[in-house]
């Protein structure tokens, strides 16, 4: 089976590397994180800038958009995760928990628990409600 594969648009608008994407909150719409320490929201039919998300403190590493809430998951290199609102941006949650980076978010809504991967050979679980730990592999 051969694939065709072509470039549709190329993302401009960060000023260092891209190292994630989520979906957003319609199918037009994906955010991107980046070395730059920014979430920008992107309209994929055009490829076109939409608007700055986030900014953090450390470069950006996972990203998992949650629908119900509204709210994007922010992975960093230091290990942080931040919940944010993508509607107004507005940082809602910062827990500092991982001592190397977050590279992979991933949620469970029929157990309603957040998962977290991280460099420093861990995986957490969290109370997608309030945020809560609740098991760790350390």
């Amino acid at each position: 089976m051969q694939v065709n594969i072509s470039i549709k648009s190329i993302l401009k608008g960060h000023s260092e590397g891209i190292y994630c994407l989520s979906k957003g909150f319609d199918r037009n719409i994906l955010f991107s994180g980046s070395a730059d320490k920014f979430v920008g929201a992107w309209e994929i039919d055009t490829g076109v800038f939409k608007q700055p998300v986030a900014k953090v403190n450390d470069a950006i590493y996972a990203l998992h958009y949650h629908d119900p809430l509204n709210n994007l998951f922010i992975g960093t290199r230091s290990g942080n995760l931040y919940l944010v609102d993508t509607n107004g941006g507005l940082a809602l949650r910062n827990i500092a928990f991982h001592q190397k980076p977050i590279f992979d978010i991933a949620i469970n809504t029929d157990k309603n628990e957040l998962y977290l991967l991280s460099g420093d050979g861990s995986f957490s679980v969290w109370n997608l409600s309030d945020l809560e730990l609740k098991n760790t592999s350390n």
